[in-house]
């Protein structure tokens, strides 16, 4: 029996994990929209194209401590 308890704690966590992770997804899904153009093209250009921030502020001409 105290396979099936264990299996049952296994379970509830993973259940847990997804709805955090669902509501951590749509918080971050509201503050992406809150961004400007320019801020959400970075984004993008940091975790979708991956490009390294060196790289990116040497395109946009600014420092890597400010991108």
């Amino acid at each position: 029996m105290s396979g099936f308890w264990k299996q049952f704690a296994e379970d509830a966590e993973e259940v847990e994990d997804a709805a955090v992770r669902a509501v951590m997804l749509e918080r971050l899904n509201e503050a992406l929209h809150t961004l400007t153009g320019e801020e959400a093209a970075i984004i993008h250009d940091l975790f979708y194209k991956e490009i390294s921030e060196v790289e990116l502020a040497k395109r946009l001409g600014i420092a890597r401590t400010t991108l």
